[in-house]
């Protein structure tokens, strides 16, 4: 045997690009399992925060965002490495994206548990109904043999199989409707489609995923993500912050997290703009990383909206908005604008709808 046809093997467990189509993932090697469990998890923190007064402390143990199959054409097939907040959301996204490895990043312990669930019961089961059928009402006492079998020894198992319990209604609700909705628009789904849960599947089995408590305005967690996957060799692909960004202003640190992140020339930043009081959901809002890391090096920009602007949906509509703002033109009308009376901002791009 060649040296290069031994090589081949090896070089192919290593290779970003691995083909996003593919029914089988090739399982990590121990040595690329230790990098993943070797990113560190930030404090939790003190408060959680809300987007209004009021929604402090909540718990999403499930998404509110019910049109993420928008996403599906420009996700598709990326391949690369995921990393995204929230808790069935993120599977869903991988559905459309079929990366080769993943980083389930939240800082909530309850949301981060509640992947704890989902990874044993994708171990489990061998389909896509049999996943179900472990959310439904009839099959608690197999669903609480399963997590006390699958899940790890050092796992509080008590507590986790206490959290299904509170827990299960409300997410076997949440999959059946967004199994509806992506099969009604056609969109493929781990929870709609056998082939996406095949591959979901295999990518937890395989010890490609990592779900771990991650602050996005704090030290470890993020930088952790970004020297994982440097050292895996996959690029990110998709970073999904849901509507994480309209807890806070952009610090110091969050710009730092963001830019240390390995990106791929064609990833996309993923974000949902609440729209409630007009729509009862979301704008699903596509940006750049390129282009988003190029207004986080701004030190006038604070949050998104300085530099998006989506409008006001109707009651029943629910739109895709890819925005790709020119921060050079921003800083000339920013320039010129300057000193006069009544302009804090400058003129902001309206985004394309795709």
């Amino acid at each position: 045997m060649t040296r290069l046809a031994f090589l081949l093997p090896l070089l192919a467990l290593w290779l970003p690009q691995v083909a996003a189509a593919a029914e089988t993932v090739a399982p990590f090697s121990p040595q690329q399992r230790a990098i993943l469990q070797a990113i560190p998890e930030d404090p939790a923190p003190k408060v959680l925060l809300g987007q209004a007064p009021g929604l402090e402390n909540k718990h999403y143990v499930v998404g509110n965002e019910w049109h993420l199959y928008l996403y599906g054409d420009k996700l598709k097939d990326l391949g690369g490495a995921y990393m995204g907040v929230g808790s069935d959301q993120s599977y869903l996204l991988m559905g459309l994206q079929r990366p080769t490895v993943a980083f389930l990043t939240d800082y909530d312990d309850v949301v981060v548990a509640v992947h704890s669930l989902y990874m044993a019961f994708f171990e489990q089961a061998a389909t896509r109904q049999e996943f179900l059928d472990l959310w439904q009402q009839p099959n608690v006492a197999r669903a609480i043999e399963v997590l006390n079998q699958r899940l790890p020894s050092t796992a509080d198992k008590k507590g986790l199989t206490r959290l299904y319990r509170v827990a299960r209604a409300k997410i076997a609700k949440r999959l059946d409707r967004v199994a509806k909705t992506f099969a009604a628009n056609k969109v493929r789904s781990f929870v709609s489609d056998d082939e996406t849960y095949t591959y979901l599947r295999n990518l937890v089995s395989g010890g490609r995923v990592r779900a771990l408590r991650v602050d996005l305005l704090a030290k470890q967690g993020v930088v952790g993500v970004a020297e994982a996957a440097r050292q895996l060799g996959v690029p990110l692909k998709v970073v999904y912050l849901s509507n994480a960004e309209n807890y806070w202003v952009y610090s110091a640190q969050y710009r730092q997290n963001i830019a240390q992140l390995p990106v791929d020339p064609a990833a996309w930043l993923v974000r949902t703009v609440s729209t409630w009081n007009h729509n009862f959901d979301y704008i699903y809002n596509l940006q750049p990383m390129a282009n988003y890391l190029t207004w986080l090096n701004k030190p006038w920009v604070s949050r998104y909206r300085d530099f998006i602007a989506l409008g006001v949906p109707q009651p029943k509509e629910f739109r895709l908005a890819v925005s790709q703002p020119d921060p050079e033109q921003a800083e000339r009308a920013r320039a010129a604008r300057r000193g006069r009376p009544g302009s804090k901002k400058p003129p902001q791009e309206k985004p394309s709808q795709g």
